[in-house]
């Protein structure tokens, strides 16, 4: 049964169609932490990363379609820590054959944040939120490239005594180099 299992996945993923394996590098339009201005004893005064980076994976399937799974890293800082982003996205290119075509991806994604623990006011937390964006790819040859701005809308805060250390909403410039 299990070797039935793995021969109906492999066999999914070969009917795809290509698929696209690169990094992502870009960055925050907005900052990851906010600043100190609210009324909290965990004020600190805060900084955001200057880049996002990270692999990205796409299975190309038929009709323009396509999912994408990225696993983007941010830096913070002030307080020294760090951030996980793990968007789940559809992506569509409309129908054309010119070697520059625009796209448009919108889906979920999940973000593993350390502030609150090095912030020393709390654990760890993870928070899920929906992610929309497009842009332009360029196929030169084997390499694609495809520059895109993406807006996050967060769902959850990382918050500590009802004071919000986090930015709900995220938007960010990426530019993809995938093969």
């Amino acid at each position: 049964m299990r070797n039935l299992l793995i021969l109906f996945l492999v066999g999914g993923v070969a009917l795809c169609g290509p698929i696209g394996v690169g990094v992502k590098a870009g960055v925050p339009a907005t900052g990851l932490v906010m600043s100190s201005d609210h009324d909290c004893v965990c004020a600190f005064p805060s900084t955001g990363g200057r880049f996002v980076l990270g692999p990205t994976l796409e299975l190309r399937l038929p009709f323009g379609l396509g999912i994408e799974l990225d696993a983007l890293y941010r830096s913070v800082k002030n307080p020294s820590s760090s951030s996980w982003e793990f968007p789940i996205l559809a992506k569509y290119r409309p129908p054309g054959r010119g070697r520059v075509r625009p796209f448009v991806v919108g889906g979920g994604s999940f973000e593993r944040n350390d502030v609150l623990e090095a912030a020393q006011v709390g654990p760890a937390a993870t928070v899920t939120g929906f992610a929309f964006g497009g842009g332009l790819e360029a196929s030169l040859g084997l390499i694609r490239l495809a520059p895109e701005v993406r807006y996050t809308h967060w769902t959850g805060d990382f918050s500590f005594r009802g004071a919000n250390l986090t930015h709900r909403n995220q938007l960010e410039f990426l530019v993809g180099l995938t093969f």
